[in-house]
């Protein structure tokens, strides 16, 4: 089952990406699922969510999953029908905004080279960031204890953001496909 959180914008090619590395590793796809969460750059959109009805829909899912499987011989019979996305990919521009150090804020503790899920801080020099590996998933920032790590962009992140939720003021809801 392929499951994607997303900040209330789209998931691009995500499922088909995702279905293509299953499928390099012998993986069979049975259903797809999209569920909005709280966006992590555009903090201003889908605020307190995943909430309890984003998680009951991951839990209907998941258990129309079991009853599907339950009724045919093997993955290949349940396979989805559709994923969705275009080869090639979409090309990630990268995003513009970095996370941000207060350098004598920070105490060394660690906490966001850990969190990193691309070694972009380490914990030698934690107080730094390589821009070149930064996805800005602003992990870091989150798990943060002392503050020191914040996004940066002044005026310019919040127009963005301005931008961003207008753009998804009609996107709420989550989806999925068996």
């Amino acid at each position: 089952m392929l499951v994607v959180s997303y900040g209330n914008r789209a998931v691009d090619d995500t499922f088909l990406e995702m279905a293509d590395v299953l499928a390099e590793g012998g993986f069979v796809p049975v259903a797809l699922g999209s569920f909005v969460a709280h966006h992590s750059l555009m903090t201003n959109v889908a605020a307190g969510r995943p909430d309890a009805d984003d998680l009951a829909a991951v839990r209907a899912l998941a258990a129309q999953v079991v009853e599907k499987l339950a009724h045919v011989d093997g993955a290949e019979a349940a396979r989805v029908a559709a994923v969705p996305g275009n080869r090639p990919y979409r090309a990630f521009g990268g995003v513009a905004f970095k996370p941000e150090v207060n350098a004598g804020a920070c105490t060394a503790c660690g906490l966001c080279a850990r969190a990193c899920p691309t070694g972009a801080i380490t914990i030698a020099d934690a107080a730094a960031t390589d821009a070149g590996l930064c996805v800005s998933c602003f992990r870091c920032v989150a798990v943060c204890p002392e503050g020191a790590r914040s996004i940066g962009g002044g005026a310019e992140l919040q127009a963005a953001r301005d931008a961003f939720a207008q753009r998804c003021a009609a996107r709420q809801e989550s989806w999925f496909s068996l």
